[in-house]
């Protein structure tokens, strides 16, 4: 008998700080578990900070870069079944309003992107 497994990523995000003083910072914390019993390959992590917020600094399981309001980390060459990673996106309330950011994953093996949309009040 040859078994096959496959993977089950879960994307979480949540913001540490929620609502938030125009210049006060909050953190978002993006946490990818392969819930599967099989690796997956080539995971890509990109976010759309929403227009109230500055970026202020990133880190994670693979560098990134930041242009204007998008994130985009560097490729994670795989992640093994029960494996959980971390990236981190430090923001500052930039104007008033309820902001909407927006956290795309993409695999090998996924069919399309999951999207996973984190809400901000900046007062």
């Amino acid at each position: 008998t040859n078994w096959k497994g496959f993977p089950a990523i879960l994307l979480e995000v949540i913001d540490t700080e929620d609502p938030l003083l125009v210049g006060d910072a909050s953190t978002y914390i993006i946490r990818l578990t392969n819930q599967g019993n099989a690796p997956d390959y080539n995971i890509e992590i990109v976010a759309d900070i929403a227009a109230q917020l500055r970026v202020q600094s990133i880190s994670g399981e693979t560098a990134g870069r930041v242009v204007g309001q998008e994130v985009r980390f560097e490729t994670l060459s795989v992640l093994a079944p029960k494996q959980t990673v971390e990236f981190l996106i430090q923001v500052e309330g930039k104007e008033i309003g309820g902001g909407r950011s927006h956290f795309d994953l993409d695999t090998k093996l996924l069919n399309g992107s999951i999207r996973e949309t984190e809400s901000t009040q900046v007062y």
